[in-house]
């Protein structure tokens, strides 16, 4: 942690570990807010639904029906986003996104 906020100047900031926290994070850096998570999941499932022939080969089509079925459930508030969710955020608000771990 240390390291992330002296050598590369960032801040840390902690989010709700509700099953939201990818969708909180990405809201509090685009709206300055983590309460905008839900509609920054709803606009990201909507995303991958209007883009289904792109996001198709990344999704697990024996585990969900459809597209749409795996739209619906990850619209589910406390559903974790992922990787599919990450790159739609990127495209939808046009800014990269990097993921730092790390353990205190």
């Amino acid at each position: 942690r240390e390291i992330l906020e002296e050598k590369r100047k960032m801040q840390i900031v902690d989010v709700d570990t509700d099953g939201n926290c990818l969708f909180r994070s990405v809201s509090f850096q685009i709206y300055g807010d983590e309460e905008f998570h839900m509609l920054v999941r709803i606009k990201s499932m909507d995303y991958i639904l209007a883009n289904e022939e792109y996001f198709r080969d990344y999704i697990d089509l024996d585990k969900f029906i459809s597209i749409g079925h795996y739209c619906q459930y990850k619209k589910q508030d406390g559903i974790w986003g992922d990787d599919i969710e990450l790159q739609a955020m990127s495209e939808i608000y046009t800014r990269p996104i990097e993921i730092f771990a790390y353990s205190d």
